[in-house]
């Protein structure tokens, strides 16, 4: 008993020993709710004593019957501060009644630290700056979402890797191994900048500060990293660089001015204007040094209010560059403000306006130039009227037109007449221009100033540069207009003769089908008469007429180039050398014969005997255009024509080297409206009776058809030229034309020679049927070409001789003779013609052009036919036959 005791009493000294070291409050309370004991601690949490404690109620215990709860309560302390405090309540007896033991423990710091913890978090959190938390050996363990912002990265593939590893993964190993590892390593924080990758492949560029965090040991504990994107603050750094070098670069002054007008920056192009050098100091300047006074009104009292009230004021303004030189601008003010809306401060953008200055200077002068062209353009465009009545007026537009227009006067000669302003003068100070229509001179056009003025810098004396090209402007116009009437003239002209040589050219071709139906048959009546039959004088009377018809029909054939020509490589200085002795007989003594030949003269491909008839044509007009004495030259020389050359000439001459062919004579000449018409069909200006107005226009057909050009040139009192233009051969022309070998032996006679005959026209089919039977040719007759090929082809390969007409409806002699020779090839060919178009003649030998040879068919062999101009004599007929069946 004395034991328990006494063990009792020593667990009750080791019970209130704890309770008074005990660190939480301990307070015991009855059932009623009232403090029957209290330790030190708690005496301390509730700012009183125990003696004021014990006894007292304690209202604050939540259900304190409640054994084993715990709660957090308010605990207001005696000087009215209030602690949290966490309560833990259990149930006893104490002196054999019912207690519950009430612990407190102050939980104030804790929960302050917690608060505290958790700011910091959200803060961390909320911070623009990327932050990384490492332990010790450098793992992260934390990262906020401006990481994951910055990098692209979540927290979940960044926590849990090295530093080293993250490093990595954004691209910065290098720099991490190379510097930031070493500093961490030594205890040292590291700070700098880096290029990182973002997840998604952009680059991005941050500042960075890594610091080591050491405990109260000295061990490293932490690391923490707080990155700070600054891609957009170097980007915009970068560009303000760009624009300053822009604004550095740029011509135009670019300035900026305080409120106070002083002037803070200007860039190097506003430096050079003011001549202010690199390094000047710009502390002391102002608007007053900068411009002149009047500008300086105008800016202070229009430009800075509008700029102010606007944002903005433009105008023509004026700076003072080196020496006190004004450089005229157009000035762009702009007022800048700060965010609450403070006036800060002034820009200006100045453009120099001295170069537009002059260029506008020099616009006012063209718009008055071109307006001057565009009048005299004008006036020249009416080619209904005279050129001289357009001159007339062309001369009053000029003055105004010139720099000085109130003392400019004009004038123009145009060949024998002269059209002048009333007040034109010759003075000191003149410009003149020639007119050159088809490169000869045959006026001028002139501006005289009529009192002195100062020469200009680039010019020709007073006159401007760009003067002379408008003097040399107006006169080429000149000269352009009157050679477009020339060649309007010419045109019309040309359109005549096209026409009339069409109605010639039909005509001719009908009258020699019928004169070759009259010979024909006069021709086989006289074969069949004898030699003393009093008919044979008639007959032979008729033969000779048809013979001067066709010498007309020649000649009309000749002018509408339908003829049949025989073309062949001619050079001109022996064909006129042949002929000089028969063109001497002709001539009469008292006019002289010169020839004048070029040994270098190109050959050239013509008809030799036509152009013999043609020489001797152009020789007799000239002599009978000299009364008296005088001279006839012949000139033969080579001509290169340019293609500008050509075209004035013809539309459709080539450019290239020519044998030009000139008669010349020292007659009385034509008047410009004779020499239009010298080439028309029987106009004539001999007297009646003595020239059928043929001999001229038989040359104009002759040298086109030959793909060549006449021309004449002639004024009264001055003769006549006449020069043929014929385009040159080349040299493998000239080697390759050689005469065609016969192939056999012509037949000794024509008995018994199966011959087709085809002509659209019956009468001369069954004309030449009668004339040609009576020769002993077998004849075979069709009218056209496609009744031809529908013969039995069993006739038609044992014909031994086609005939047949060059011009038909349905089906052309070339076309006929081409597809005949696909199933004959030794046919022999006789091609007829009243004329011979140049389609037709230019493809005699070949394919006609514009006809396409048949599909899939062997290409004819090539052959040179007989040709017979209608009408014809059966000994003509023969001759041709034995040559074509050679």
């Amino acid at each position: 008993m004395l034991r328990y005791a006494s063990a009792h009493h020593s667990s009750s000294d080791f019970a209130e020993a704890i309770l008074q070291a005990s660190a939480d409050g301990v307070v015991v309370v009855d059932s009623e709710g009232l403090i029957v004991r209290c330790n030190p601690r708690a005496e301390e949490l509730m700012g009183r004593p125990a003696e004021e404690l014990v006894g007292s109620h304690f209202g604050t215990v939540s259900n304190p019957t409640t054994p084993g709860g715990s709660a957090d309560v308010r605990l207001l302390h005696a000087d009215g501060s209030a602690r949290v405090v966490e309560l833990r309540t259990a149930r006893t007896t104490w002196k054999g009644s019912p207690v519950t033991v009430v612990s407190m423990r102050d939980m104030t710091r804790a929960r302050d630290q917690a608060q505290s913890l958790r700011m910091l978090t959200a803060a961390l959190e909320a911070a623009e700056n990327a932050v990384q938390i490492a332990d010790s050996s450098g793992r992260v363990e934390w990262v906020n979402p401006a990481f994951s912002r910055t990098t692209g990265y979540p927290a979940a593939d960044v926590v849990g890797r090295t530093l080293q590893e993250v490093a990595e993964l954004l691209g910065q190993q290098e720099v991490f191994l190379g510097t930031i590892e070493p500093s961490l390593q030594r205890g040292e924080s590291w700070q700098g900048q880096l290029t990182g990758r973002h997840r998604n492949g952009r680059p991005f560029r941050e500042e960075r500060t890594i610091t080591p965090v050491m405990g109260p040991s000295g061990t490293r504990r932490s690391f923490i990293s707080v990155s700070t994107d600054i891609s957009d603050r170097l980007e915009a750094q970068e560009q303000r660089e760009r624009l300053l070098s822009i604004v550095e670069a740029t011509p135009s002054l670019v300035g900026i001015a305080g409120r106070d007008g002083r002037v803070r920056f200007i860039n190097r192009a506003g430096r050079r204007l003011l001549g202010l050098h690199e390094d000047d100091e710009l502390d002391e300047l102002r608007l007053e040094d900068i411009h002149p006074p009047e500008v300086v009104e105008l800016i202070y009292r229009k430009g800075i209010p509008e700029a102010v009230r606007r944002g903005v004021w433009e105008g023509e303004t004026a700076i003072r560059g080196p020496g006190g030189r004004e450089t005229p601008m157009w000035q762009i003010i702009l007022s800048h403000r700060s965010a609450d809306g403070r006036l800060e401060y002034f820009s200006t953008v100045g453009q120099d306006l001295s170069r537009w200055k002059a260029a506008e200077a020099a616009l006012k002068e063209r718009v008055k130039e071109l307006r001057t062209l565009y009048g005299v353009s004008r006036e020249l465009a009416q080619s209904q009227r005279p050129l001289e009545e357009r001159l007339a007026r062309v001369v009053e537009i000029l003055p105004p037109g010139w720099l000085y227009p109130s003392i400019a006067e004009a004038r123009i000669t145009w060949g024998d007449e002269s059209f002048a302003t009333p007040g034109f003068r010759e003075t000191p100070w003149m410009l003149s221009s020639p007119i050159r229509p088809g490169g000869w001179e045959a006026g001028r056009v002139e501006v005289a100033l009529t009192e002195e003025r100062a020469p200009q810098d680039e010019g020709e004396g007073p006159f401007l540069s760009e003067e002379r090209e408008l003097l040399d402007a107006v006169a080429a116009a000149i000269g352009e207009a009157a050679q477009r009437d020339k060649l309007q003239q010419e045109f019309v002209g040309a359109q005549k003769m096209e026409t009339i040589g069409r109605l010639a050219g039909g005509a001719a071709h009908d009258f020699n089908n019928l004169l070759s139906v009259i010979r024909a048959h006069a021709d086989t009546i006289l074969g069949d008469l004898p030699p003393d039959s009093a008919h044979v004088d008639d007959l032979s009377r008729i033969l000779r007429a048809t013979e001067q018809g066709a010498v007309l029909t020649a000649q009309l054939l000749a002018f509408s180039r339908k003829q049949t020509l025989e073309e062949s490589v001619v050079r001109l200085p022996r064909l006129i050398q042949g002929l000089e002795p028969s063109l001497r007989r002709l001539i009469p003594a008292t006019v002289e014969l010169h020839v004048e030949a070029a040994p270098e003269t190109p050959a050239i491909r013509v008809d030799p005997a036509k152009l013999d008839r043609v020489l001797l044509n152009l020789v007799i007009n000239a002599v009978d255009a000299i009364h008296g004495e005088g001279r006839v030259t012949l000139r033969v020389d080579r001509e290169t024509l340019s293609a500008r050359e050509a075209a004035a000439l013809a539309d459709e001459l080539p450019p290239g080297p020519y044998a030009t062919l000139t008669v010349v004579d020292t007659g009385s000449g034509m008047s410009p409206e004779v020499a239009t018409r010298v080439f028309e069909p029987f106009f004539t200006t001999k007297p009646e009776g003595k020239g059928t107005g043929l001999g001229l226009s038989m040359a104009f057909g002759f040298v086109r058809q030959s793909r060549g050009h006449i021309e004449v040139k002639s004024a009264p009192g001055a003769g006549t030229a006449l020069v043929l233009r014929f385009p040159a051969v080349t040299d493998e022309e000239v080697r390759d034309e050689a005469p065609p070998q016969p192939s056999r032996n012509p037949p000794a006679t024509l008995r018994g020679v199966r011959v087709l005959l085809v002509d659209d026209d019956e009468r001369v089919r069954r004309a030449l049927h009668r004339m040609l039977s009576q020769a002993g040719l077998e004849i075979r007759q069709a009218a056209s070409g496609p009744e031809a090929l529908a013969l039995d082809p069993a006739v038609l390969q044992a014909t031994d001789l086609l005939m047949t007409d060059l011009v038909m409806p349905s089906m052309s002699g070339i076309e006929l003779t081409r597809r005949l020779r696909r199933l004959h090839p030794h046919l022999g060919v006789v091609l007829m013609s009243g004329y011979a178009p140049e389609e037709l003649r230019s493809a005699v030998g070949g394919t006609p052009e514009g006809e396409a040879h048949d599909a899939g068919a062997p290409p004819a062999e090539p052959f040179h036919p007989e040709m017979l101009s209608k009408p014809f004599s059966m000994a003509e007929a023969a001759a041709a036959i034995r040559r074509a069946l050679n």
